[in-house]
C-alpha cells in the first residue's frame, strides 16, 4: 500500500534525522545560544523542505489533486517533487540570506554532521531492517564522509570542509550511480545529471563568491 510505504519512509527519515541531531549536539562546541540558533535554523529548513515536497507533489499532479486530493497525497513523492522542493527551499534560503542576514555557509557547514550521520543511519536501517543490498554503496560513502569530517574538522576551516565534503559526496554519488542501477537521497531516486548540476553550482558559488558573503 502506498500509505504504508509513506509511513515507513517517514519513520526511517525521522529516526535518521534524530540521530543526526543527537550527534550534532554531542560533537558541536558552540555555546548554548549559538547552538540553539543553528538547530532552530536547521529544523526550520528541514520542515520547509518537507512542506515544499508536499506542495511540489500537488503542483506536479494538479489535475489529479483537483479531482481526488487523497489520491495524490496518499502516494509517495517522486524525484521531480524532490527537485522542485529543493529549488523552492534554496530560493527561500537565499531570500533569507539577502533580507535577514542568514549566514548560509555557516548553516550548511553545521548541516554536514547532521546529514552525514542521518544518511549513515538511514542506509544502515535499509541494510539491516529492509535487507536492501543496494544500500551498501551509500552506506560506505556516508561512512567515508563521516570519517573524513571527524578527522579534518580541527585541521581545516569551515569553508574548505564544506567544499571538500560536498565534492566528495557528489563524486561518490556519481560513482554509485555508475556502478549500480540507481542512487538515492533519503529514499528519493536521483539522476546523475542532478549530481552534476550540484557540483557545477558549488563550483560557481566558490569561483564567483569566494568570500561567501551571504553564502
Amino acid at each position: 500500500m502506498p500509505s504504508t510505504t509513506i509511513l515507513i519512509t517517514i519513520s526511517i527519515n525521522v529516526v535518521s534525522l534524530t540521530i543526526g541531531f543527537i550527534a550534532f549536539q554531542l560533537m558541536n562546541e558552540l555555546d548554548r545560544s549559538d547552538k540553539k540558533q543553528i538547530i532552530d535554523q536547521m529544523i526550520t529548513s528541514i520542515i520547509n523542505m518537507i512542506l515544499f515536497i508536499w506542495l511540489a507533489k500537488i503542483i506536479l499532479h494538479l489535475s489529479i489533486f483537483i479531482s481526488d486530493p487523497i489520491a495524490v497525497l496518499a502516494y509517495p513523492s517522486d524525484a521531480n517533487a524532490f527537485y522542485l522542493a529543493l529549488i523552492l527551499t534554496s530560493i527561500q534560503l537565499v531570500y533569507k540570506a539577502k533580507r535577514n542576514g542568514l549566514k548560509l555557509a555557516r548553516l550548511f557547514y553545521h548541516f554536514i554532521p547532521v546529514l552525514v550521520f542521518a544518511g549513515f543511519t538511514y542506509h544502515f536501517i535499509e541494510i539491516i531492517w529492509m535487507d536492501n543490498s543496494f544500500a551498501w554503496g551509500n552506506f560506505i560513502l556516508m561512512f567515508m564522509l563521516l570519517s573524513l569530517f571527524l578527522l579534518l574538522k580541527r585541521l581545516i576551516n569551515q569553508k574548505t570542509m564544506l567544499l571538500l565534503i560536498s565534492y566528495c559526496w557528489v563524486f561518490g554519488k556519481l560513482l554509485i550511480s555508475w556502478l549500480l542501477p540507481f542512487t538515492t537521497i533519503f529514499g528519493y531516486m536521483v539522476e546523475p545529471l542532478f549530481l552534476v548540476m550540484v557540483a557545477l553550482i558549488i563550483s560557481v558559488l566558490y569561483l564567483f563568491n569566494r568570500k561567501l558573503v551571504f553564502l
